[in-house]
């Protein structure tokens, strides 16, 4: 499974957004709590991966289609 991660952050607000593409361009972005640092957005990321695997990232007719 292929997934483009971003982590940026915004003129507007100071924290930083975690920003997750699937191969079907599906976009999963988390950034409640905010997280203050960039590598506190990262440890989010490992942690979601950690604990509901890759299938956390993909919509339920993705997962059906991918047969997960």
């Amino acid at each position: 499974h292929r997934f483009t991660v971003e982590i940026y952050r915004t003129s507007d607000d100071p924290s930083w957004i975690l920003s997750v593409e699937n191969a079907f361009g599906t976009l999963t972005i988390l950034d409640n709590p905010p997280y203050f640092a960039d590598g506190l957005a990262w440890r989010a990321f490992e942690k979601l991966l950690d604990e509901q695997g890759f299938r956390a990232f993909y919509s339920a007719k993705e997962r059906r289609k991918l047969r997960l």
